[in-house]
């Protein structure tokens, strides 16, 4: 099943909904894992599934929240033999598919010829950190489940200079020295092995080795392909690693697994010794294709709504997709918070030197009002040789500026083949002095009757009409099409802030209030500067008065 009441199978966050009818909260999955065992348990020796599976986390280059799998359930088979089934399926399929061993994978040279290497997690990250560190020494870990190791990470983690992430669990810590430490020297495919029990709730204990599991990762070029276990079939000791796992969901660990009693239930019934494996499609597919994004392997990736900002909800799609008239400039703050930048350049922007916001500043403002470089409607190899060349830049460095960001997500949409085939520019870019200093953007002033009227509405659609468009015009006294200008201050009327059922209806301008309180005082000299009485706006069907019976644009009702 796709919706779970159980976020199980994985360490991972899930998506939340609900369901009406039953009203109780359901998860849509992220692995099939629990449901592909019991159909073991059933007497399926042998079950497989090629589907999606949905995660709450981060995008990145390797990352979209929904994303494919190829997961299987051997029975009578143990990690040692899904290690070489990897190792000769991988293998095979690559010199299948591109006629060779080797292949190139941005720049670099990937050999996939058998056997690879493989590390033991806790012995091979002691070696790594030794000698990237000699004044550790030689040194082993304690027992990756016992007591001592939580206050012996934090210390190690204070002796090689670098800060634990929150939370600080025994499992997150560990991960973060295994991604430091070993798996940058995972270039090549290459296992590692035997996980701690701690990290691995669903794994079967080491057979000759306390403390760590019979569990394999495959990286390659530093990415983690393939996850694969003994699986554990004693259903005591499940209950208990579910017990673990919820103790680091209370130390704030989101991504920590539940207890799920039904499949505990299940190994009750018996789970013969099994090989569980799992691969990353996608990924798969980005490196035999030498693709660097994982959206460029997808239909329909997951992206960011045109002007969407962090946290806020998505603004105006019609205002965010033009583009900006001014060159906007990274404020002192932003620039402040971003990372370092590294050496870069381009040969389409000559004598510019990419590594410093200043930089980056001049090249948002060769971007603005055009959607790409050179003023152009159409995309060209400059923009091409801009994109290989910002790829070296941490994602948020571009995004502190619009008109960069907008254009970098407009450019990454095609792929790379697609790009190198682009024509070149007719004329040579001319580059702009860089700014002396950035300038922090002025946010505009916004009326506190329109932020109330915003606040109100913001469950509303926003079609992204503009204000002062023209729209077939209703005469609020109910006779008919008004003739001629309805700014008329003899036919104005004003309409109310707020409906009768307590929604925000419309607001005027300013310049139409003072306009209104004018023709009123005219028309009723006793008029005190509001209307004593609301009028009330036609309904058509929606939620009532309010924005569900009209739209008010520049101060006059519309349908």
């Amino acid at each position: 099943p796709m919706m779970n009441t159980i976020h199980g199978g994985a360490t991972a966050r899930p998506f939340k909904t609900v369901h009406n009818e039953l009203g109780i909260d359901m998860f849509m999955r992220v692995a099939p894992e629990l449901y592909l065992k019991q159909l073991v348990i059933g007497g399926l020796d042998r079950v497989y599934e090629i589907g999606r599976q949905f995660r709450n986390e981060g995008m990145d280059m390797t990352h979209n929240p929904e994303f494919t799998t190829c997961e299987f359930y051997m029975a009578y088979a143990d990690y040692n033999d899904l290690m070489d089934m990897t190792e000769t399926m991988i293998s095979g399929m690559v010199k299948q598919i591109c006629g060779s061993y080797k292949t190139m994978y941005g720049g670099k040279e990937i050999d996939w010829s058998p056997p690879w290497k493989r590390w033991p997690m806790m012995e091979g990250l002691a070696q790594c950190m030794a000698e990237d560190h000699p004044e550790l020494g030689a040194f082993a870990f304690p027992d990756p489940n016992g007591e001592k190791i939580k206050p012996f990470l934090i210390d190690l983690f204070g002796k090689v200079g670098k800060v634990p992430k929150p939370p600080l669990t025994v499992a997150r810590m560990i991960d973060q020295l295994v991604g430091d430490y070993l798996e940058e020297r995972c270039m090549n495919p290459a296992f590692i092995t035997e996980h701690p029990c701690v990290m691995s709730p669903l794994a079967k204990d080491h057979r000759s080795k306390p403390g760590v599991t019979e569990r394999f990762e495959l990286f390659v070029n530093q990415r983690e392909l393939c996850n694969a276990y003994t699986e554990l079939n004693q259903p005591l000791i499940q209950r208990e690693r579910f017990s673990v796992q919820a103790s680091q969901g209370s130390e704030g660990d989101d991504e920590a697994m539940v207890k799920d009693e039904d499949f505990c239930v299940a190994l009750e019934y018996g789970l013969p010794p099994t090989g569980g494996w799992g691969m990353g499609i996608d990924r798969m597919a980005m490196f035999l294709t030498d693709t660097d994004s994982i959206r460029e392997v997808l239909l329909f990736p997951a992206m960011k709504p045109v002007g969407h900002v962090d946290g806020q909800k998505t603004a105006s799609v019609t205002a965010a997709a033009s583009p900006t008239a001014a060159s906007p400039t990274a404020s002192p703050a932003t620039q402040k918070a971003l990372p370092p930048f590294p050496s870069a350049s381009c040969a389409a922007l000559p004598g510019l030197e990419l590594g410093s916001a200043q930089a980056l500043a001049v090249v948002d403002s060769m971007l603005s009002g055009s959607n790409f470089l050179g003023g152009s409607s159409s995309p060209s190899q400059a923009d091409a040789q801009l994109f290989v060349a910002l790829a070296k830049f941490p994602k948020s460095a571009t995004d502190a500026f619009s008109n960069l960001k907008r254009w970098s997500d407009t450019v990454g949409l095609f792929m790379p083949f697609i790009r190198a085939a682009w024509p070149p520019l007719a004329q040579p870019l001319k580059v702009p002095a860089a700014p002396a200093a950035p300038k922090p953007v002025a946010a505009k002033a916004k009326p506190a009757a329109k932020k109330q009227a915003d606040d109100e509405d913001d469950d509303e659609m926003d079609l992204g009409f503009d204000d002062d468009e023209e729209e077939e015009e209703l005469d609020l006294d109910g006779g008919g099409p008004v003739e001629g200008s309805v700014r008329d201050p003899s036919r104005l009327k004003k309409p109310s802030r707020f409906s009768k059922s307590g929604g925000s209806a419309s607001f005027m301008t300013p310049e139409e209030e003072a306009l209104y309180a004018a023709a009123e005082a005219h028309r009723n000299p006793s008029f005190p500067g509001e209307v004593a009485q609301e009028p009330q706006l036609a309904s058509s069907g929606g939620r009532g008065s309010g924005r569900g019976s009209g739209r008010v644009l520049g101060g006059c009702l519309s349908p």
